[in-house]
């Protein structure tokens, strides 16, 4: 039985590094990729480099960065997704992907800390330890 569970954890970790390779990817295509930041569980997990092993990605976007041709790029580009005020949201591969829009500023968005993750740089923020006490207030 525990084989069954290692093997299902390792399938889910490689789903979580393609959806995180996606969402990276829409970044990309968005322009953005220098100024999105990974939230939630899977920053904990780029900051103490390890896999991932969350339920979900977590994204923020400081809204400064929301032009129309972003917007409009972006609902090209996340089909059937679910966009409201404050973000949007898409699943990949069974993976829920979550974009949150920042319009408040905060002291650890202002210096962000670069982790490399597989093949890319992602950004967390810094201080780390002030943005974790904190994250389920970050809006």
């Amino acid at each position: 039985m525990s084989g069954e569970r290692e093997i299902s954890k390792g399938a889910w970790q490689e789903k979580l590094d393609k959806a995180l390779l996606d969402a990276f990817d829409l970044m990309q295509r968005c322009l953005l990729d220098m100024n999105f930041i990974v939230l939630g569980d899977a920053a904990r997990c780029i900051k103490e480099r390890r896999g991932l092993d969350c339920n979900k990605l977590e994204f923020g976007i400081e809204k400064r960065y929301l032009t129309p041709e972003v917007m409009s790029t972006l609902k090209e580009w996340v089909k059937g997704g679910q966009f409201v005020d404050n973000g949007f949201s898409y699943v990949f591969e069974g993976v829920l992907v979550k974009f949150k829009f920042i319009k408040r500023k905060y002291k650890f968005f202002e210096n962000l800390d670069s982790q490399v993750y597989m093949p890319e740089w992602y950004k967390i923020a810094n201080p780390f330890d002030k943005y974790w006490k904190s994250r389920f207030f970050v809006q």
